[in-house]
């Protein structure tokens, strides 16, 4: 599984990063997503980034270099995205993270299964990994971290008390 460094941030900013390595095992991120989420995100002064470098150094995150991304500009993505759709598709892994709108659609229109915060919450849930509770309290904390619109939060929520 590989993901992006939205998922990534979001995650750690909730204290549920942990989540990934129980229900994936091994998380892979390009040197892109690295340097969005840690480098860029340490010179901001945020914790996540902190969070995630240590994810890093513990082996549950690996970074691996990968070469040139497919040319996905006309669809607005940014090089980090780029890079792990490129990396995914060429890897063949069963599953990629991805929480902005523009990415999930290419990753989908490519065949590419995609899962963001929310999914891998709700996934969580219901593989019994967190309780209930702890699903509701991801998703409001999340809520708070990252653009979620009133529809999505509600189908989220249900989700969680239907699982």
């Amino acid at each position: 599984m590989a993901s992006n460094s939205s998922p990534l941030i979001h995650l750690a900013q909730v204290n549920a990063l942990f989540l990934l390595k129980e229900l994936y095992g091994e998380v892979v991120i390009t040197e892109e997503v690295r340097a969005e989420a840690v480098e860029r995100g340490k010179e901001e002064g945020c914790a996540d980034a902190i969070l995630i470098k240590d994810a890093i150094e513990t082996g549950a995150i690996k970074v691996v270099r990968h070469g040139t991304a497919r040319d996905f500009s006309r669809f607005g993505l940014h090089e980090a995205e780029a890079n792990v759709i490129s990396l995914v598709l060429n890897e063949k892994f069963d599953l990629i993270l991805l929480d902005e709108d523009a990415a999930r659609e290419l990753a989908r229109m490519l065949g590419l299964k995609v899962r963001g915060s929310i999914g891998v919450i709700i996934e969580a849930l219901r593989k019994k990994r967190i309780t209930r509770k702890e699903a509701l309290k991801f998703l409001n904390e999340l809520a708070s971290v990252m653009y979620l619109s009133g529809e999505a939060y509600r189908e989220a929520r249900e989700a969680i008390e239907k699982a």
